[in-house]
């Protein structure tokens, strides 16, 4: 009888360590399940394309302002590096570890142009093409504006070049050039670019990922994240334990 009841404390035992168990770890199954599944449907979900704005991620993250803001003015239109990112108005265009040294209008376009290129960009702020030393394109560009006929022109290395209608780099010895220049923003535009430069460096995909993985959580996330693994490994056993158990005892 006593040794009959021993067991039965048990199996008893065993339910209630399982039982609390599967409560704590419901709420981290649920975060990996929900986090997984969106991971594994990343494209269609177009996760990587869409980005945090909220501050309190944001603070979580420590995203701070960017070192440096520089913006040019095109025909009224904001061209601006915040950072490594370019944008146009609140667009971004690209990343870039170049420096931006000034824009113009091209045709229907904005050309910017960088030390080692210059970059095509239409009206809704795509960048359509990049030339760089492929397309002949001089090196060590130190500035661009444009000539007494509107035409994009640049300086490198000393000797002045001119974009011709089918994007061709051509020598153009004239003068008379009127150069791009920085424009100074007030406090409000800089918030605007502060604020659109924090809200394009994590990605709902990196959020993601920091869930599922328990880097989210600090330091010790992970950690915290293989103990409920070892803690599923242990509801996995008890409950087979006690399936086991219950069996013998209806046989």
């Amino acid at each position: 009888m006593n040794q009959r009841r021993k067991k039965r404390n048990k199996t008893r035992s065993w339910y209630v360590w399982h039982r609390y168990s599967g409560i704590f770890a419901a709420l981290f199954v649920i975060v990996i399940t929900i986090s997984g599944i969106a991971l594994n449907h990343t494209d269609a979900l177009k996760l990587s394309s869409q980005h945090l704005s909220s501050s309190w991620f944001l603070d979580h993250y420590n995203v701070n302002e960017p070192k440096t803001i520089i913006s040019f003015n095109v025909n009224g239109r904001s061209v601006t590096q915040a950072g490594d990112m370019l944008f146009t108005d609140e667009r971004l265009v690209t990343t870039t570890n170049s420096q931006l040294l000034g824009a113009v209008p091209y045709s229907s376009f904005i050309i910017a142009a960088f030390n080692d290129s210059l970059l095509l960009i239409d009206q809704n702020g795509h960048l359509i093409e990049t030339l760089g030393s492929l397309d002949n394109l001089p090196t060590q560009i130190s500035r661009i504006g444009l000539s007494r006929e509107h035409e994009a022109v640049f300086e490198a290395s000393g000797q002045l070049f001119k974009l011709d209608n089918n994007l061709q780099v051509v020598s153009d010895p004239t003068k008379g050039q009127t150069w791009s220049h920085p424009q100074l923003l007030s406090d409000n535009q800089r918030l605007v670019v502060v604020d659109t430069y924090k809200s394009k460096i994590i990605s709902l995909e990196n959020l993601l990922l920091d869930l599922h993985s328990g880097r989210f959580f600090g330091q010790y996330g992970t950690l915290f994240f293989d103990f409920v693994g070892i803690l599923l490994l242990f509801l996995a056993f008890s409950g087979l334990y006690i399936w086991l158990t219950q069996r013998k005892k209806h046989h």
